[in-house]
């Protein structure tokens, strides 16, 4: 028996997604943006607590 070169286990360029950009590529894309927003919340949330908690002393006087 003989083994196939390694030539015919590498599929040829784009065979098989039709063009398409494959589901790890989405994922990962999709995860990067939600914790790159989730990171933008929180600092802006961090930066805006002090005059939070400044207004509400003022309006309970």
């Amino acid at each position: 028996m003989t083994s196939p070169s390694s030539e015919a286990l590498v599929p040829e360029r784009g065979a098989g997604t039709h063009g398409r950009v494959p589901y790890k590529w989405i994922v990962f894309s999709c995860t990067t943006l939600g914790l790159l927003m989730a990171m933008i919340n929180a600092s802006s949330v961090l930066i805006a607590l002090p005059a939070i908690f400044q207004e509400g002393r003022e309006h309970r006087k």
